[in-house]
């Protein structure tokens, strides 16, 4: 929890910006200063509802619940302020007003799967139902690697075993829910039962065949680098860069998620080297956290699961040349800002704390 909120007091800063950037992005300035009204009201909602749950609540709902005040927010605001103009794309034909065509009661019942992952992912984040799940598993130490590899000095106080333990914790974890709320939404969604949902999952399956299979190589590769102790030796070596080491941090947690596709498969493979260059260096985990951050806006555009579903894959070349540029020149800033202010004292006790129970 206190990594949790160390890093949601500095995450809001940049995420109350991601709005106006999309808005550049796809429009440019001129359009974009058109809609600065419902831009800030959506940069306000997001970074301020990331800022309370990830200081009060937990780690587990920041972006889902900020995501949906977003929406909340922006479309009361929408009914009292309309912008002077509609952008359309340069292929899209222009509409009149739209209306809606359903009734209360459908458009609620269209959110409710979205409202069922919620709660059933933060239900999943608490500690007391953890608790119940995590009996609902297995595990068991693997054949000729557990306890084999010795973490030594610096990286630990006293010669200690590095044990590999192989835990299937199906009961605890996230993708449980998620699986429980597809299965409850099958009841919700009209006309759609569980034959056309059994038909979906593996039509998705198979689309999504060559990301399961890179995140399964990245995960076997985090493993490696581990127990190898190569994220250790760089951990170590990025810690070596002291009073610059403010300034580097944030572009490895951009590079991490640039390189695996999300800001989990970047923890799993440098989640070690970085816990490590911290108890070397004692500086809080802030600066790999907001790199992460854009680094998961410009692997968006690039080969997320998102472009595999929609065949888009091949077609994103452009845009990521054209983002690349601007992403380089927010992690120089990045580093410029944590180079400036490094963390008080009062925070890098509290990282001390915090690592010390890990």
């Amino acid at each position: 929890m206190t990594i949790s909120q160390i890093v949601g007091r500095q995450l809001p800063f940049l995420s109350v910006l991601v709005p106006l950037w999309l808005c550049v992005t796809m429009s440019g300035w001129k359009r974009s200063l058109e809609v600065l009204p419902a831009v800030i009201v959506a940069g306000v909602c997001f970074a301020g509802t990331q800022f309370v749950v990830s200081n009060f609540v937990g780690p587990y709902l920041p972006d889902v619940l900020s995501a949906v005040v977003t929406i909340i927010g922006l479309g009361f605001f929408l009914r009292v302020w309309k912008p002077s103009a509609v952008f359309h794309f340069e292929d899209e034909k222009a509409t009149g007003p739209v209306t809606c065509l359903y009734t209360p009661w459908q458009v609620v019942r269209a959110w409710l799967p979205y409202v069922i992952l919620a709660v059933a992912v933060f239900l999943w984040g608490l500690d007391s139902i953890k608790q119940i799940l995590n009996p609902i598993g297995f595990k068991f130490a693997w054949p000729g690697l557990n306890n084999l590899v010795v973490k030594t000095a610096p990286i630990v106080a006293k010669d200690t075993p590095y044990g590999a333990t192989f835990l299937f914790n199906f009961g605890s974890a996230a993708g449980t829910a998620i699986l429980l709320s597809g299965i409850l939404s099958i009841f919700i969604i009209p006309n759609y039962g569980f034959g056309r949902a059994i038909v979906c999952f593996f039509k998705t399956t198979y689309q999504l065949r060559f990301p399961i299979l890179t995140i399964a190589m990245i995960l076997g590769l985090a493993y490696i680098m581990n127990y190898s102790g190569m994220s250790a030796s760089m951990g170590l070596a990025l810690a070596g860069t002291g009073a610059l080491f403010p300034f580097f941090a944030p572009i490895l947690g951009w590079l991490g998620v640039f390189l695996t596709g999300s800001d989990t498969s970047s923890n799993a493979l440098f989640g070690s080297l970085q816990r490590d260059d911290r108890r070397a260096d004692r500086r809080q985990p802030g600066p790999h956290r907001r790199g992460e951050l854009f680094g998961w806006r410009l692997r968006k555009d690039d080969f997320s699961p998102e472009h595999f579903r929609c065949n888009r894959s091949q077609r994103s070349g452009g845009r990521r040349r054209q983002h690349l540029p601007v992403h380089s020149c927010t992690q120089c800033r990045n580093g410029a800002l944590h180079l400036r202010f490094d963390p008080a004292p009062g925070i890098r006790s509290e990282m001390d704390a915090a690592l010390s129970r890990t």
